[in-house]
């Protein structure tokens, strides 16, 4: 029986609403992570726990204009990849899989795009410490917001395998 299949049964509707509870609930603890481990990071750096200022000066120069390029071409490029993998892989394919099999690529595809998100925020803010330069921070800011998009709620979860049922009828 696929994910989107007609009628359901009160069973049914009961396992549907335990596994949407069970997903909400490693996506979120995903979601906290991914917010906490920028957060630790700009206070270490606050702290002077990291490096900092380590590539400021004439003899590093080409080093620091090839960090903050990497960074803000990094930004660029991740940040809508994030985004769109998660939309291409969940809702191309969802309809593919039974309801476990969807809401296990649901997690999975959700968990990449934190993933992609925080490695963004971090390189971001890795830059700004080592550089001083406000371009790092901006890219950390920039992936930290689209992060705070990605917070998982019942209502998305239940919308998206709604408008997955319906787009295959």
């Amino acid at each position: 029986m696929n994910c989107c299949s007609g009628g359901k049964t009160k069973t049914q509707g009961n396992k549907v609403e335990q596994l949407i509870q069970q997903l909400l609930r490693h996506i979120r603890i995903a979601h906290l992570i991914c917010l906490l481990l920028p957060i630790i990071a700009l206070v270490l750096g606050e702290m002077n726990v990291f490096p900092v200022g380590l590539l400021i000066g004439k003899s590093s120069a080409q080093h620091e204009f090839m960090l903050q390029t990497g960074v803000i071409l990094g930004t660029l490029v991740l940040v809508p990849l994030a985004l769109k993998l998660f939309s291409l892989n969940t809702k191309s394919t969802l309809y593919r899989y039974t309801l476990d099999g969807a809401v296990r690529t649901y997690r999975t595809w959700s968990i990449v795009r934190l993933a992609i998100l925080t490695f963004c925020a971090l390189g971001g803010l890795a830059a700004y410490f080592l550089t001083l330069h406000t371009n790092g921070a901006l890219c950390a800011a920039i992936s930290y917001v689209v992060l705070l998009g990605c917070a998982p709620s019942k209502h998305k979860i239940e919308t998206y395998l709604e408008n997955s049922k319906n787009d295959v009828a």
